[in-house]
């Protein structure tokens, strides 16, 4: 690629990120116009000094050096003072203004994207690294932030001071304020050449750095698994050369504005020489004063460092709407179909619980992937207690998964009190009278009460009003409310975890409750404790209980059995063993294993 089709290349880019500055950033900018209006205000404040200083200097040498006027020095020492003054308060106010600005678009901003990740489909977070939308809403945002506190600023008060030293120095001059600009179409030149490439090298940089942070999560996650392995060296060899590629793009970001900075100055050079040589001409004939010569010299020396600045600006404006497009990216990704993001409360569906599967079939990705489920029927009337078993992979947790509408079935319709799931229009509502409890429970850094009720009071009279044995562990001291929590619980037992996650469905009321192998890992006392508020609080609730042990569904009502994604046997305990198919093979198997560890 030449130098044609760079500068081609610049100008398309340059021109992508003005349009997503002014369709995307702007209306965030525009929240807060008359903050904006007066950060212009004080950014044209803050010129004035680099245009009045150099006149005023060449004015004190003609008219107050030259014609040794002492009794003029004081007075205009103090004009010099005074606008000097008056620059550095309008550059605090600028800064200020600016850096105010900036923090509350980035706020709204931060906002925005945590409520967009809020709604994702639930299998965007299985494809997405999580250290990808921690960069997204870290690192790129504060990339807009360097663009408002140190970027837009500088970059709108140095364009207006090179603007005016132009127009002041062909208006004082002509012909010589053509000759000292004369080099700036070639600086313009070198910056876009090198505003591409160092634009380029920074989009790689941030792209190396999004995977240094998802590499990052993922390893210090799985921590544990790499001491139990012995794994140091290895994964510490894999971040060696995650990091190294990072380094390298860095280093190539530093070498392509290595090169410009001395671009910019020869340049720079080559204009002052010839001031020094049209000028010093013009002033040898009497056609400029010498206090002429010494502002333009004053003017010059101003120019072109806000010009390097600019192109510095320009590349951090570039960086920065490279960063702001892929905000943007993650912002547009489409939503869970069927939920009301907008609304800030969750209705409360009033249902008995009823819940039917009819031909149900379900797979997840395309045409060509298996059936994980198929043609699955069947019905529960409400206050059943259902137990689903079978074979690993054979779609139980995503029979639960279909049931709240995390996804959706291709065929068929699941049905609750004769309603369609697929028709309900906000499905968070669906999901507010579905307890939902997993064999590995999420726990969040905080106390018992922040996990049991989330931060809300809303389930506090639920609570209260079960019975004394269900609060029994947070009030007997065992896991007060006021308990602190690590990050995932992990000064807790497993048991403690799951009484916790038991207690925090219990709280919201739910009309159907799921229990995916919740009591998988947990202690006789522990289960019996769960057993004992299913049995009293939820008889006229509708439960689902997926198990691998077998021995824990002798009490429910019915027995589904799936395999290979069929529903193929249903009943009771007794009924099920009676026909020796599928589950009487599980059981054998379960009950041999058990008289062995015994």
């Amino acid at each position: 690629m030449n130098w044609q089709d760079d500068v081609l290349e610049e100008k398309r880019m340059s021109f992508k990120m003005l349009t997503l500055f002014r369709e995307r950033l702007w209306p965030y900018v525009s929240r807060y116009k008359w903050l904006f209006l007066w950060s212009l205000v004080f950014v044209l404040l803050v010129t004035l000094p680099s245009l009045i200083v150099p006149w005023l200097l060449g004015y004190v040498i003609d008219h107050v050096l030259v014609p040794k006027e002492v009794r003029l020095l004081i007075p205009f020492a103090f004009v010099l003072l005074g606008t000097d003054l008056l620059g550095a308060l309008a550059t605090y106010l600028q800064s200020y203004t600016f850096a105010l600005l900036g923090q509350r678009v980035l706020h709204d901003l931060r906002q925005d994207l945590l409520k967009q990740y809020q709604f994702y489909p639930l299998s965007e977070f299985h494809r997405i690294p999580i250290g990808r939308l921690v960069t997204r809403l870290v690192n790129d945002t504060h990339s807009l932030q360097d663009l408002f506190t140190s970027g837009l600023a500088i970059a709108l008060g140095n364009a207006s001071i090179v603007l005016g030293i132009i127009l002041w120095l062909i208006l004082m001059h002509p012909q010589l304020g053509l000759v000292c600009v004369s080099v700036f179409p070639i600086m313009i030149l070198a910056s876009k050449l090198f505003g591409g490439r160092i634009r380029q090298t920074s989009h790689d940089s941030r792209s190396a750095l999004s995977r240094l942070n998802a590499f990052l999560a993922e390893n210090i996650t799985g921590m544990g698994t790499i001491q139990t392995f012995n794994k140091q060296e290895t994964f510490r060899d894999r971040f060696f050369d995650v990091s190294h590629h990072y380094t390298h793009t860095q280093v190539k970001a530093l070498e392509s504005f290595a090169f410009f900075q001395p671009t910019i100055t020869i340049l720079s050079s080559l204009s002052m020489s010839l001031l020094i040589w049209y000028g010093g001409i013009l002033s040898l004939k009497g056609s400029i004063t010498l206090g002429m010569l010494v502002a333009f010299m004053s003017y010059l020396h101003s120019l072109y460092a806000p010009i390097r600045d600019i192109t510095e600006k320009y590349n951090l404006f570039l960086s920065a709407m490279t960063a702001c497009e892929r905000i943007f990216e993650f912002m547009d990704r489409p939503k869970e179909f069927g939920i009301q993001s907008d609304l800030t409360s969750v209705h409360r569906l009033e249902i008995k619980g009823d819940v039917e599967f009819e031909n149900v079939w379900f797979r997840y990705g395309d045409e060509e992937s298996p059936w994980i489920l198929k043609d699955v029927s069947f019905s529960v009337r409400s206050g059943e207690r259902i137990g689903i078993v079978g074979y690993t992979g054979a779609g139980k947790t995503t029979l639960s998964l279909l049931l709240m509408q995390f996804h959706t079935q291709q065929r068929g319709r699941i049905l609750i009190d004769g309603v369609d799931v697929s028709s309900i229009k906000d499905k968070r509502s669906l999901r507010r009278i579905i307890g939902y409890i997993q064999q590995e429970p999420f726990l969040f850094s905080g106390t018992v009460e922040d996990n049991i009720f989330l931060w809300q009071k809303e389930g506090y009279q639920v609570f209260q009003a079960l019975p004394s044995f269900a609060r029994a562990p947070f009030e007997s001291g065992q896991l007060s409310l006021a308990k602190e929590i690590f990050e995932k619980g992990s000064n807790l037992s497993v048991g403690e975890r799951q009484i916790i996650s038991f207690m925090r469905a219990l709280v919201q009321d739910p009309s159907i409750l799921i229990l995916d192998e919740a009591t998988a890992h947990m202690d006789l006392l522990t289960e019996q404790w769960i057993e004992k508020i299913s049995s009293e609080s939820f008889k006229d609730k509708t439960v689902f209980i997926i198990a691998h042990r077998l021995s824990t569904l002798k009490s429910v009502d019915r027995i589904l059995v799936l395999h290979q994604g069929e529903l193929i046997e249903m009943g009771s305990h007794q009924e099920l063993l009676s026909k020796e198919g599928i589950y009487y093979k599980l059981y054998q198997i379960q009950s041999r294993k058990e008289e062995l560890e015994v």
